[in-house]
């Protein structure tokens, strides 16, 4: 389905689900008969019934998701009798069944569930074919490389998927019908391996029915209206694990924390996968809570701090703040990607608001330098050059003007974003 007549993507809790469905117990039946329901009159089911719009049906089919998770959900995801629907939890309105699995519900809550998605928000059977919104002009180019192995994968060659998208402006399915977005290119790794190779061949699936990319609001830069990734991770990294989007990634299997704990009798065989997540990061790898400190590979360098009168856009009633990292060339460690290799040094600039909250984003930029977090030795995303200094996905403004575009102000939503980034690498206030 298309996001046309789903709209915007909003935040989604989850309904309860009711109990197993059971037929009703009748002459000849071991089951007792279902308890009478209480008759109720138009008004009383208006005023019981919830409004059956996207979001209720949106929050329907993220909680059967849980069902992958958790097998033994499926006997507790279905609804006890057929006269209630399964969306809003009131009595039936317009009866419809889904002819292949069977399921009841109101007609018009099935309406707006399948602008959602087309499928039964029970079981997610899905009906008819699931198309997005991704930009219809791009290309997915597929290079192999037998001469790269991916960390994990050693013996097997290496996929190399190439997304390109040019400018263009959003159609009727998308945020802001007529408003432009800029054209993108990214690029994701494989390994050409047997199961790689399935993996691509899902994701040529994917992209032809429109699923790999959408357009809206970046999670990394907060600029909105440029093309985005769609929910379906990809590794854009051939090495530095899942911390680095890339390998190796032996983390093969995803359960929540509650259904981890709750299955905590059969740890015994998975401690030795969690062992080797803990030594990339040691947070969870569902949520991210941080187990411990995390101490990065940023080589030895300095951090200095400056204040100036000088405003930043956005932030015309107060100064600012300058941060000069400085690191000198030298040879990578054990814990960098080649080490005894040489690697060039270099030397950056960010800007911060000298205000409460511009302070309170030093302090922990302070701790992360310190735990060696801020930079990383790799490749670089610009430039293309390998074993240099980079980023380590901790955004900072390194000009005082031109907007998110340029890296640089007014950008309203920053502070939060970059005291987003840092809890997920362990560095909060609550020392």
């Amino acid at each position: 389905m298309s996001k046309l007549e789903g709209g915007p993507k909003r935040k989604r809790t989850l309904l309860p689900f009711v109990g197993v469905l059971e037929p009703n117990g009748g002459e000849g039946s071991l089951m007792p008969p279902p308890l009478p329901q209480p008759r109720r009159s138009q008004r009383q089911q208006q005023r019981f019934r919830k409004p059956a719009d996207e979001e209720a049906c949106a929050m329907f089919h993220e909680l059967s998701q849980k069902k992958d998770m958790d097998p033994n959900m499926s006997s507790l995801s279905e609804p006890e009798d057929n006269s209630t629907c399964s969306i809003c939890m009131g009595d039936i309105v317009d009866r419809t069944m889904l002819e292949r699995c069977g399921h009841f519900f109101c007609r018009t809550c099935l309406d707006q569930a399948f602008k959602v998605k087309k499928a039964c928000p029970v079981c997610r059977l899905v009906y008819g074919q699931l198309i997005g919104n991704q930009p219809a002009n791009g290309t997915m180019i597929v290079e192999r490389d037998p001469d790269i192995e991916l960390p994990g994968h050693e013996g097997y060659g290496c996929i190399c998927i190439i997304y390109s998208f040019p400018p263009g402006l959003q159609a009727p399915e998308h945020p802001n019908p007529g408003v432009r977005y800029p054209g993108t290119d990214r690029v994701a790794y494989l390994p050409d391996s047997p199961e790689g190779n399935r993996v691509l061949g899902l994701l040529r699936r994917a992209f032809e029915q429109r699923l790999i990319f959408t357009i809206g609001t970046s999670m990394t830069t907060g600029m909105q209206n440029v093309i985005t990734w769609n929910d379906i991770h990809h590794k854009t990294s051939i090495w530095g694990g899942p911390r680095c989007f890339g390998y190796p990634d032996p983390l093969t299997w995803c359960e929540s924390r509650r259904n981890l704990e709750r299955r905590a009798s059969q740890w015994t065989d998975r401690l030795a996968c969690i062992d080797s997540v803990f030594k990339l990061k040691p947070a969870c790898p569902i949520c991210n809570t941080f187990h411990g400190v995390y101490i990065g590979n940023q080589p030895e360098g300095t951090m200095s701090v400056t204040h100036s009168f000088q405003c930043l856009p956005g932030y015309e009633h107060c100064g600012s703040i300058a941060i000069d990292y400085v690191f000198a060339s030298g040879v990578q460690g054990p814990e960098h990607p080649n080490p005894g290799t040489r690697y060039r040094g270099t030397a950056r600039t960010a800007y911060l608001p000298y205000c409460a909250e511009g302070e309170k984003v030093l302090k922990l930029l302070k701790k992360a330098f310190e735990q060696r977090l801020i930079f990383t030795i790799g490749r670089s995303a610009t430039t293309g050059l390998n074993n240099v200094i980079t980023w380590n996905d901790i955004h900072h403004k390194t000009s005082m003007s031109g907007g998110p575009e340029c890296f640089g102000y007014p950008d309203p939503g920053y502070l939060s974003r970059v005291q987003e980034e840092l809890r997920l690498k362990g560095i909060t206030d609550e020392d």
